[in-house]
């Protein structure tokens, strides 16, 4: 079964796009060449989280806006690393790990 084109837009730095059964997940801070923050790797884990329980999704494609994938952890926002980030990271790779 396919699912028609569904866009979301409730999170400030994270852009979901599903069209048929495929999720477009967007890292959305061009300014700032997509760099993760704090709050965008637990926008990117809740979508993670969203996407995996959605049962018509069976592929992701993760990509970022602008010209640039990510350039990393953003080292400003980065004080309390690698406690809270790090855990978003290893969460981050629970979730794509039952992508396989």
């Amino acid at each position: 079964m396919t699912v028609s084109t569904a866009k979301q837009t409730d999170k400030e730095y994270i852009l979901v796009e599903k069209k048929e059964n495929v999720a477009t997940i967007t890292l959305n801070r061009p300014n700032q060449l997509n760099s993760i923050s704090d709050s965008l790797a637990h926008e990117l884990e809740k979508t993670l989280c969203e996407v995996e329980g959605d049962k018509y999704v069976k592929a992701v494609i993760l990509t970022g806006a602008g010209k640039h994938f990510s350039s990393g952890v953003d080292l400003r926002k980065a004080s309390d690393y690698p406690t809270r980030l790090e855990r978003s990271h290893q969460r981050f790779g629970e979730h794509t790990s039952n992508f396989y």
